[in-house]
């Protein structure tokens, strides 16, 4: 009987730590923290008006579907009309397995509530996948 309740409370701890969200400083806060670097990493390359940099941080796959000399030439055109950066925040994060019209993986969703001199209330959203040697790599851009 010792031995049966033994393994019940042994299944229903391994079963909480399954379920339960990761602590804070634990390994889930890495991964968000790392994935908001990236993010934050490919907003400073066009922040710094250096957007083959930022270019350079996207998916194989992304970098099919936006040529690069367009991709550039539009973002200095939006990039110039905004004006400089005044404040950037992360307004939400999210983690996912699937995406749509992608193959399924480890994906982020960061959105950032951002105000530029003539662009006031803009929301960033920055989508990530995370690349087989795990790097958080740009697969989309949007900017509303």
């Amino acid at each position: 009987m010792t031995a049966l309740r033994t393994g019940i409370v042994g299944a229903l701890l391994l079963a909480a730590l399954v379920l339960l969200p990761p602590l804070p400083g634990t390994a889930g806060d890495t991964e968000r923290d790392r994935a908001v670097a990236a993010a934050a990493g490919f907003l400073a390359s066009l922040d710094a008006k250096t957007p083959e940099q930022a270019w350079q941080q996207f998916t194989p796959l992304a970098r099919i579907a936006k040529p690069q000399e367009p991709w550039q030439n539009l973002n200095r055109a939006l990039r110039s009309a905004y004006g400089p950066l005044e404040t950037r925040t992360v307004r939400d994060f999210a983690l996912k397995n699937r995406y749509p019209t992608l193959p399924d993986g480890r994906y982020a969703i960061v959105q950032f509530d951002t105000t530029f001199a003539a662009k006031h209330g803009a929301i960033e959203t920055v989508i990530l996948v995370l690349a087989d040697e795990g790097r958080w790599l740009v697969h989309d851009y949007i900017i509303n």
